[in-house]
């Protein structure tokens, strides 16, 4: 929704001599602002801005007269802005007398990100909005760090301990992070264990066992076999056997898990937790479950202890 924000700009643009919506154009980092001589600009509009070639800086428009941006050395303060700021939360600049613009590209708001910077991108699966790739994040969206042991011995025993804890495949950060993301324990997603913090990115959430029913049911409520083709990646290259279609993006690749002693299964499974527990089983949650062997998408428990994928659903 914040980049829809630059609309501003384009009605600002209304009634200027000689510009069409095709001279403001949004790049992926930013927003290029009209270039013109602003002396030359008929009936502008309050809140317009414009890069002056000429004076080879930017003008603002504040309703009744043209300030400039900056201090372009003419000793005529007020005609000057002399002080600008750009929001650490939002796409805004600040000017000094209190106006403000909205310009997309300038903050991390564009992004969705969790706790470590990681960026995440939204994939709308009938009705649910996923994040995608797989969570792996080191801390918690409130920047609280989440264990790591330097073990299989005590990722177990923090299991053990109900302690939320991570560790990448093979202990490798550099081959597996970005392509599989993070694998952790049940109790890192479990608000009694964490202190009821979240790793999802702000706005997201790790999927209850309902959200997970909802996912396969949507997808193919006949035939639930074929689910997990529509959501594994195509082809064999993270997949030992059956890829898939990929048909909505979701590109889900085969993580594997850590047990007590290895990491184990790639390309053979990936399994995301949901944060509900099983009725009887203390000891074992809920999953959702992709294989290799076959194209359906199974929902299951296994023991919180072992090490899983997380996917993150939007509010």
């Amino acid at each position: 929704m914040i980049n829809k924000l630059f609309l501003i700009s384009i009605i600002c643009l209304i009634g200027l001599s000689g510009y069409t919506q095709s001279d403001l154009q949004v790049t992926s980092d930013g927003i290029i602002i009209p270039k013109a001589n602003h002396t030359t600009i008929q009936n502008p509009d309050e809140g317009l801005l414009m890069f002056d070639p000429f004076t080879y800086s930017f003008w603002f428009y504040n309703g009744s007269e043209w300030e400039e941006i900056g201090n372009d050395n003419d000793k005529d303060e007020t005609n000057e802005l002399q002080n600008i700021s750009a929001s650490t939360m939002g796409d805004t600049l600040y000017l000094s007398d209190s106006n403000y613009l909205i310009v997309p590209g300038i903050s991390a708001a564009n992004y969705i990100t969790d706790g470590d910077g990681n960026v995440y991108n939204e994939v709308e699966i009938l009705g649910q909005i996923w994040l995608e790739p797989s969570i792996r994040s080191t801390t918690f969206n409130d920047g609280t760090p989440i264990d790591n042991p330097s073990s299989y011995a005590d990722f177990w025993s923090n299991g053990d301990n109900n302690i939320p804890s991570y560790m990448w495949y093979d202990q490798d950060s550099v081959t597996y992070a970005s392509e599989y993301g993070a694998l952790y324990n049940w109790f890192t997603v479990d608000t009694a264990s964490n202190a009821n913090k979240n790793i999802c990115p702000v706005g997201y959430h790790v999927p209850n066992i309902t959200e997970a029913y909802q996912l396969r049911d949507t997808l193919s409520p006949t035939n639930t076999s074929l689910v997990g083709h529509h959501l594994k990646t195509i082809g064999n290259t993270y997949w030992q056997g059956q890829g898939g279609i990929d048909t909505y993006g979701f590109q889900g690749k085969g993580a594997g898990q850590i047990t007590s002693t290895e990491s184990r299964w790639l390309h053979r499974q990936l399994h995301m937790w949901s944060v509900t527990e099983h009725n009887f089983l203390v000891d074992r949650s809920w999953f959702i479950e992709l294989n290799d062997f076959n194209s359906g998408l199974g929902i299951s428990n296994y023991p919180k202890k072992f090490g899983h994928s997380i996917r993150c659903l939007k509010d």
